[in-house]
């Protein structure tokens, strides 16, 4: 719903991308599913490379720098729809 929100508010600005905008909420979602054990464990070394890659972190233990990332990244996403909202 926040994306279609997004799209809808950002049809007139050109130089917003809404998935990468979107990103950090898929993220904190695998985030949560690798941490409630809620994945194969088959599947839990690609989720948190994905983790990695889209964070653009080095190291799973970098907890820290995860967590700030992603904060900044979900900042950046609530600041766009206030300013769209506007």
């Amino acid at each position: 719903m926040i994306q279609a929100i997004l799209v809808k508010l950002s049809q007139n600005i050109s130089n917003i991308d809404v998935a990468l905008t979107m990103s950090p909420l898929y993220i904190l979602h695998d985030y949560r599913i690798y941490f409630d054990h809620l994945l194969a464990e088959s599947d839990r070394e690609d989720t948190k490379q994905h983790i990695l890659n889209t964070l653009g972190v080095q190291s799973f233990n970098d907890q820290e720098t995860i967590y700030y990332e992603e904060i900044r990244r979900l900042d950046k996403l609530f600041d766009y729809l206030v300013v769209l909202s506007k």
